[in-house]
């Protein structure tokens, strides 16, 4: 793999594990980054998503996502480059978990920016901390090696474009790892380490921010299943603004009425599927790969009688206790297997009211 860490160990930890950890900003840093975070909230509302989080990035106002993203690489670049050489950013925002019982972040893969073919090459996200985290305030958490266990293609739409750990998230979940994470800290790990989170049940907002690396001599790609097709893959060379509007519904949205996204050049075009496993032999390779379970498990009370419960049945509780049985309820429907279509099904439901 290429090498872009300074230090041998980080490159080593990076390299073995998926992820390792640095200590990037310092306290006005974190002040200058809050006080964005507040000013940027005045006129927006932040809620969390289907997926447990706020991005800035999937947002709709595209002045807010691109002015937040170079606010975030002109004050974060500068401290990378104390720890990294030989790379390049791309994108930048804030990944914000508000507080309540339910909002899991599930374990998954991230899309890769880097072409796959090129075997030494990689991308990865910078995901810095402005708190001293635990995992019940939405620390993340990471499954050692698991970037060279499922080391496939993640790309869109995330719906059809399957990936070998769609749909054993609530048993992935048990081989999460939390390390300690300070304010100011941040994981560098590997986009197809997988990763997740419990809800922030702390109270306020766990305030991240996030931002690309890749190899400086590695082209920006996005693979993107081909329009009609199910097993046959596009990688396309993108600009970096090309993420500013073509998020995961535009993804989908054109995916389905047969459109190649535009502002793109196709490099290649390929048959492809991602191995898909059994629990089972999910657990053995984990198993095999020395991989322990840890101490924390996804706590959703399912009862068979609920399965047709539909939203206009579910009454919202103040109470957080309540809120979160009946929220329960309602995530029968889409968490008994937890894919990215069922995701968008949901999403799709809360903006429109339709399926």
């Amino acid at each position: 793999m290429k090498t872009v860490f300074r230090d041998t160990n980080h490159h080593n930890s990076f390299v073995e594990n998926g992820y390792v950890k640095l200590s990037i900003l310092d306290k006005d840093e974190i002040h200058k980054i809050r006080n964005f975070y507040s000013n940027l909230t005045e006129n927006l509302s932040i809620k969390n998503s289907v997926y447990g989080i706020y991005v800035s990035l999937d947002d709709k106002n595209l002045k807010l996502k691109t002015d937040t993203m170079h606010f975030i690489q002109s004050l974060v670049k500068p401290k990378l480059d104390k720890y990294l050489k030989d790379y390049k950013v791309h994108l930048g925002g804030f990944i914000i978990k508000q507080s309540d019982d339910y909002s899991y972040t599930y374990p998954h893969q991230d899309w890769i920016f880097s072409p796959h073919n090129e075997t030494d090459s990689f991308s990865a996200t910078i995901w810095i901390s402005m708190d001293d985290l635990t995992p019940n305030s939405g620390s993340l958490g990471f499954i050692p090696g698991s970037h060279q266990i499922f080391d496939g293609i993640i790309g869109s739409p995330s719906s059809y474009f399957i990936n070998a750990t769609q749909g054993h998230e609530d048993l992935l979940f048990n081989y999460l790892t939390f390390p300690e994470i300070n304010a100011g800290d941040a994981f560098v790990f590997n986009n197809k380490c997988v990763h997740g989170a419990n809800p922030n049940i702390l109270g306020g907002d766990r305030i991240i921010v996030g931002i690309g690396i890749t190899p400086i001599d590695s082209k920006l790609t996005h693979y993107f299943l081909k329009p009609g097709t199910k097993n046959k893959v596009l990688q396309l060379e993108v600009p970096e603004n090309f993420f500013l509007t073509h998020m995961n519904d535009d993804l989908i949205e054109e995916y389905e009425q047969g459109k190649i996204p535009n502002n793109c050049q196709v490099i290649s075009e390929f048959e492809y599927e991602n191995v898909r496993f059994t629990q089972n032999e999910i657990t053995e390779l984990l198993d095999k790969n020395g991989v322990s379970k840890g101490k924390y498990q996804i706590k959703r009370p399912i009862q068979p009688e609920q399965e047709n419960l539909n939203y206009e049945e579910i009454k919202v509780k103040k109470e957080k206790k309540n809120y979160y049985k009946e929220y329960s309820k309602k995530l029968i429907q889409f968490s008994k297997i937890y894919t990215p279509y069922n995701i968008y099904k949901e999403s799709k439901y809360r903006l429109t009211g339709k399926y």
